[in-house]
């Protein structure tokens, strides 16, 4: 009974239904996996040899799993003199302290900064605060989920919107004099969470519909935005493969770089990158009281690239 229980939690990390409680369930294959493992050393404490190997052959049917699903790279390439660009990006809906928030932004520093879940009173406060510091936006004003702005210390190229539905998605394309090239476009989405399976269709057409627009682009690709569901999801794998993209996370990582611990955690916001990028740093970003704010990225170009050029 204890060996069918465990494969059927397997099971369901594998291969999820389209029901919440399946989906819900797979969100969690990294800690179930980390659980499997302890409980086989419980067995091996019991001297249950037979549950203890079982346990120990799903835990590690699931690393393979989580392993294909993830990035194939487990340490970041060290930085060269290649151009590097720092992106950040932030669900406003999570942010409580204003000032705090705005006080972490002008530390991190980053040379692009995606919000998600913005509205007028938010714009504003970018308005007001960071003016100066980042002289250009592209946004598209909602009152619902999907308002999305991208701030930037460099002018942009092209500001455009594309829609899956009536879902919008925001594309600029950097203009920066480090670069040889210009052709460098950063794409924010926002995918509302699949609770039900109409939600679920349309994550999936949305995701479909960016992998599309990816194919038309030439030039170097970082996508960013709150997708709402985790990293090892198949749904995300065949997003990443169909759009020749790379997850800049590195596996499962509880600890921040703050040393704040969060064993259940599920990340569910991303930062993608095509083959022109390698991603030298990838870290979530914490509040002074250890809340969740958003990550960050920072990203050079490879060093046979023809946009590594350079800095003047």
């Amino acid at each position: 009974m204890i060996m069918g229980v465990l494969g059927l939690g397997v099971f369901c990390c594998l291969y999820p239904v389209h029901l919440f409680i399946f989906k819900w369930w797979a969100h969690y294959a990294m800690q179930i996996t980390l659980g499997y493992w302890l409980l086989g050393l419980v067995f091996l404490c019991f001297k249950q040899e037979r549950l203890m190997l079982y346990t120990f052959t799903v835990a590690a049917v699931l690393c393979i799993f989580l392993k294909v699903m993830s990035n194939v790279g487990i340490e970041y390439p060290p930085k060269t003199n290649a151009p590097a660009l720092k992106i950040a990006h932030f669900n406003l809906s999570y942010i409580e302290d204003v000032p705090p928030f705005l006080h972490s932004l002008r530390q991190l520093n980053a040379d692009l900064i995606s919000v998600q879940e913005t509205s007028p009173v938010w714009n504003k406060i970018f308005r007001d605060s960071l003016r100066r510091a980042y002289p250009y936006k592209c946004g598209v004003e909602s009152l619902d989920l999907y308002g999305l702005a991208i701030y930037s210390k460099y002018p942009f190229v092209k500001c455009d919107t594309f829609y899956s539905g009536r879902i919008p998605n925001i594309v600029v394309q950097v203009k920066d004099t480090q670069y040889s090239k210009q052709n460098i476009y950063i794409i924010s989405s926002y995918i509302a969470p699949p609770l039900y399976q109409s939600a679920y269709q349309d994550m999936q057409k949305q995701l479909k519909n960016i992998a599309l627009y990816i194919e038309k682009l030439k030039g170097a690709i970082i996508t960013v935005g709150d997708y709402n569901i985790p990293p090892t999801s198949t749904e995300l794998a065949f997003f990443r493969s169909s759009a020749k993209l790379n997850d800049s996370r590195r596996g499962y990582r509880p600890i921040h770089s703050d040393g704040h611990i969060s064993l259940l955690e599920v990340p569910m916001d991303h930062l993608f990158y095509s083959y022109h990028f390698q991603c030298i740093d990838f870290q979530t970003i914490n509040g002074i009281k250890g809340e969740r704010l958003g990550i960050s990225g920072i990203y050079q170009f490879m060093q046979d690239s023809i946009y590594a050029g350079k800095k003047n």
